[in-house]
């Protein structure tokens, strides 16, 4: 009966994962409205906040108040190896995001105002070699720490980050924070390209929205054939404590 944090939708749209105060997190089945999987001693020993699906269905990453992020397997209910974010994060993971296309990024934010970038085929492959060497090497923790490290930290913020949000194509994340900022981030090179000043206070929550303007222009006169064009327009949207809710376009 402890307090929610998060909720995602499963990529199939049938199964819905929560977050919770009580440490664990759930998956649900939206239309029998049942629980499906709980896991109590998921090795997070604070709030569990920020919760994503890998694209292809198959993992789930989950964030707590620990600043510790992991990464569970659904096929077999276990985790996979995945460290701890502590070593980057300075205070709570609040969110996490996995890149919509690549299948290989995660990002994760927070109190500390940073953007940390991960890398699971790195973390798939130090957990290949660490199995290999388990039995033949003694357990290093320092060399633990800098392998399950991420593979980027971004000073994004100066302030805490609530929310962070991949485009559907995943060429830019857009970041908000209680600094009372967007920022708009190329995924390509990971630098900030545009910057909103948004509310008067914190933002809340930040989205894309994107729709397709169809254009018809006739190009042939002597056929009088039409030709539809389509073009996507993007646009953010936000929120903030001054309780406004803004488009940008």
């Amino acid at each position: 009966e402890a307090r929610l944090c998060r909720i995602d939708f499963h990529p199939n749209g049938k199964y819905l994962a929560t977050t919770s105060f009580d440490t664990t997190f759930r998956l649900w089945d939206v239309q029998q409205s049942q629980q499906m999987l709980l896991l109590q001693d998921s090795g997070h020993a604070r709030p569990t906040s920020g919760l994503a699906f890998h694209t292809d269905g198959s993992l789930i990453f989950v964030a707590d108040y620990a600043s510790t992020l992991r990464a569970w397997d659904l096929r077999s209910g276990k985790a996979i190896a995945w460290g701890s974010a502590g070593t980057h994060h300075a205070g709570r993971i609040l969110t996490v995001q996995c890149h919509p296309t690549n299948g290989r990024h995660v990002v994760t934010a927070g109190d500390d105002g940073t953007i940390q970038l991960w890398d699971l085929r790195k973390q798939q492959q130090q957990q290949r070699t660490s199995s290999s060497h388990h039995h033949t090497k003694p357990n290093n923790n320092n060399n633990n720490h800098k392998n399950n490290s991420a593979i980027l930290s971004i000073p994004a913020h100066n302030r805490l980050i609530p929310q962070i949000r991949f485009h559907n194509g995943g060429e830019c994340l857009a970041s908000c924070s209680f600094d009372g900022t967007i920022k708009l981030w190329s995924t390509r090179n990971w630098k900030c390209y545009n910057t909103l000043y948004a509310h008067e206070g914190k933002v809340m929550d930040v989205d894309f929205i994107t729709a397709r303007a169809s254009t018809n222009s006739n190009d042939n006169d002597d056929d009088n054939t039409n030709n539809n064009k389509s073009q996507e327009q993007v646009g953010v949207v936000s929120c903030g404590f001054d309780k406004t809710l803004k488009l940008w376009k």
